[in-house]
């Protein structure tokens, strides 16, 4: 039974309780709500630094397979020109009947014994009938018999070539290879190579027909896949794939119901910003797209439609320009969306965390002393800021006879070593000098190594041309024996690689880059969750003292607990925005524009005006400081950090003395802000530059000062420095800037 002081008394409690809502919500949803933007700061920003991240390798990884197709279209046309000449030889010295056919072939054989990447290779005279012809048969080559060979005078790449002259070359559309009227199983996909060749007196004989294995390009392609394979994928003008993850929708051009399977059905309103564009990337609903287009065929080169039927000819001849294919790097929607959620959800755990703790804490508050505005003052200055933090073939040939120890090279050999032909005696002992010092004796050993063991080599080594700047080149050689064993002939190319050498140690810088910058990021991330939890631990130590204090009514207490609450609290806002600043660096770009650094300097310093006067500072701006063309308000952050921290560290020390200027070391302008303070003893030098170092752990700032002005140079192309003779010998902070966009004039 319920007597009417217990119901007074319950009546009280619940009045009580209801009494707190309001301010308990008034304190806790400012608090939630900054705390879910920090959160939501966080998700973004993580989110948008993943896909700038793909996006960005998505451009690199398309622009070198664009690069490796042009490599390997160059190289082929290389191939046929060379073999073109061969083929010529043949005609100019006994003409190309039926006896010569024999040695024709063998010719081809050795060829496509050596390069492994042609199906066939074959001589197709004026009528369309094929007279010599290499089968590659998967790496068995065979010269096929004459009852083998073909009428080819209905197969279109030979009427397109008709009006071919000579030295011009017709590419034909990458498609399947038809034999007999069939599409060839399993499918081959095929490029075919035509040039012309001509008698001594220009009459066309015939014509040269490399059948290209299309699988060598493609497997290029996919080897320079930065994600799985289904990541990009090769696309004709037409919008056809060539190559895509799913085989089934590849080559649909050579099918009857195969019409519709094409990009543009796919993503018809991205293959129309596509197909009118060379480059770019394209963000829409179904993911993002990027995109490049690859215009393999030199200007004077020939291709025409081509026909996916038999005997069906070419629409029409095209021009090089119109020959082209898109790479397409796609990242779909529920990659991105998958990605974003499993983010979400752990946010969204750490967030539910969170407002527990702070619900907690709020309502323990507020039961025991009734609302605090003070301290709910201070949490609703908590705010959390984050932003969003990131591109031909030389071939010569030499024959060497070891009988009268004469060598004779082509044309090309001379033009890849920048010897006149006319002014070198040609020998071994003069091949040997033309190669660099240090690879002679590798050079020289391998053909020495290849008589005895009776087997061809291949190497790469470098030349030493007559400039003094060098080149390399691959080298293959194959030397003939007599019947004795005796050694008669040796013949050989020679290919400048130069360029491929050149590429490799891009790439390779490349991806040096990106493990770098890899590292950097796992870096930025530990040092941000490491430095963040000291002033969290000290907000949730005062909270539990001002509770306390309340508690036991030591009000005297009550204004220090919150004031060192708020202080922690500005020092987490203070840390999350230098922490935000120096994200923007390289993400966030203003234009470049001319300064002049004696103006900059003296702005900078102005910030510091009252300081400067207070204690007495002596500030020296060099007048003849130069003109550069920078980003200015980034440098300005530069010279103002740099100021600022020559004006923190020197304490109360009298008569600090700081100098703005420049001066010339070895060529190279160097800028420097120098003081006479405290100094910095040499084991600091390098690592004060990092993300939340300080000098002294007990003293104020957030240690990102530094680290933002090393962004900030290394973003301009500079690097930055300290020197010092150690303690109290002042010191010097030095930078540079990169040279193309440096001095503008003094």
């Amino acid at each position: 039974m319920k007597t009417a002081g217990s119901e007074k008394q319950g009546n009280s409690t619940g009045d009580s309780l209801l009494h707190l809502i309001r301010p308990f919500l008034i304190l806790f949803l400012p608090v939630a709500l900054i705390v879910g933007a920090g959160v939501w700061g966080f998700y973004y920003t993580h989110i948008t630094n993943d896909k700038e991240l793909m996006t960005q390798q998505d451009i690199d990884m398309i622009s070198l397979q664009r690069d490796s197709i042009d490599r390997d279209f160059k190289m082929i046309v290389s191939d046929l020109l060379f073999l073109a000449q061969q083929t010529e030889l043949h005609e100019a010295v006994g003409g190309i009947e039926p006896g010569e056919w024999v040695h024709l072939g063998l010719d081809y054989l050795a060829f496509s014994s050596r390069k492994q990447v042609y199906d066939q290779v074959r001589f197709i005279d004026n009528q369309g009938m094929e007279r010599v012809r290499v089968n590659y048969n998967d790496g068995a080559p065979a010269i096929v018999a004459q009852e083998g060979l073909q009428d080819k005078s209905r197969r279109y790449y030979f009427r397109d070539t008709a009006s071919l002259a000579h030295g011009e070359v017709y590419v034909s559309p990458f498609d399947l290879n038809i034999e007999y009227g069939q599409l060839e199983q399993p499918l081959k996909p095929m490029i075919r190579f035509v040039t012309p060749v001509a008698d001594p007196e220009g009459n066309r004989r015939g014509v040269i027909v490399l059948n290209y294995l299309g699988k060598n390009l493609i497997d290029n392609f996919v080897r320079m896949h930065v994600h799985p394979p289904d990541h990009s994928s090769l696309v004709n003008s037409e919008g056809y794939w060539l190559y895509n993850i799913q085989h089934d929708m590849e080559w649909g051009f050579m099918f009857a119901d195969g019409k519709q399977r094409t990009f543009a059905n796919a993503f018809p309103q991205e293959w129309q910003q596509i197909i009118t564009s060379d480059t770019g990337q394209i963000l829409s609903e179904n993911g993002i797209f990027t995109f490049t287009t690859v215009f393999p065929l030199v200007e004077s080169w020939k291709s025409s439609t081509g026909s996916g039927e038999a005997f069906m000819p070419s629409a029409q001849l095209i021009e090089a320009r119109e020959y082209f294919w898109k790479i397409i790097s796609h990242i779909p929607s529920a990659g991105l969306n998958a990605q974003a959620k499993d983010m979400a959800y752990r946010s969204l755990k750490v967030y539910a965390l969170l407002l527990v703790f702070i619900g907690v804490a709020c309502f323990l508050l507020l039961y025991s002393r009734g609302r605090h505005r003070r301290a709910e003052a201070a949490l609703r200055q908590s705010e959390i800021r984050l932003a969003e933090a990131q591109r031909l073939a030389h071939i010569g040939n030499w024959n060497l006879n070891l009988v009268n120890d004469k060598l004779n090279w082509s044309d090309e050999i001379f033009r890849i070593f920048e010897i006149d032909s006319e002014q070198f005696d040609v020998s071994y002992e003069a091949f040997l000098a033309a190669i660099h010092p240090d690879d002679r004796e590798l050079v020289h050993q391998a053909y020495t190594d290849s008589l005895e063991n009776k087997q061809p080599y291949d190497i790469e080594h470098r030349l030493l041309l007559p400039d003094g700047s060098e080149k390399w080149v691959h080298e293959h050689c194959e030397t003939f024996f007599d019947d004795h064993g005796t050694p008669i002939r040796s013949i050989g190319t020679v290919q400048d690689i130069s360029a491929r050498r050149q590429e490799e140690a891009y790439r390779d810088k490349l991806l040096g880059e990106l493990k770098a910058k890899n590292r950097e990021l796992e870096h930025f991330a530990y040092s941000v969750s490491h430095d963040l939890k000291t002033p969290m631990i000290t907000i949730r130590g005062f909270l539990s003292r001002l509770e306390q204090d309340i508690a036991d009514g030591n009000s005297a207490y009550v204004h220090d607990d919150v004031e060192r609450i708020a202080s922690a609290t500005a020092k987490m806002q203070q840390m999350l925005e230098d922490v935000l600043e120096l994200s923007r660096i390289g993400c966030i770009v203003n234009p470049f524009v001319e300064v002049s650094l004696n103006e900059l300097a003296l702005e900078a310093a102005d910030a510091f005006d009252e300081q400067i006067i207070r204690d007495k500072v002596q500030i020296v701006v060099d007048a003849e400081l130069p003109v550069v063309n920078v980003d200015r308000a980034r440098l300005l952050q530069v010279y103002q950090n740099l100021i600022g921290n020559a004006l923190f560290h020197a304490g109360k020390k009298k008569g600090l003395h700081i100098r703005i200027g420049s001066e010339e070391r070895g060529g190279e302008a160097v800028f420097f802000v120098r003081d006479n303070g405290v100094g910095i003893e040499s084991h600091f030098h390098e690592t004060i530059f990092g993300l939340f170092e300080k000098l002294d752990s007990n003293s104020g700032g957030t240690g990102v000062g530094l680290a933002l002005c090393r962004s900030i140079v290394e973003a301009h192309g500079g690097r930055i420095w300290v020197e010092s003779g150690g303690k109290d010998k002042g010191s010097a902070f030095c930078f540079t800037l990169l040279a193309t966009n440096r001095v503008v004039r003094f």
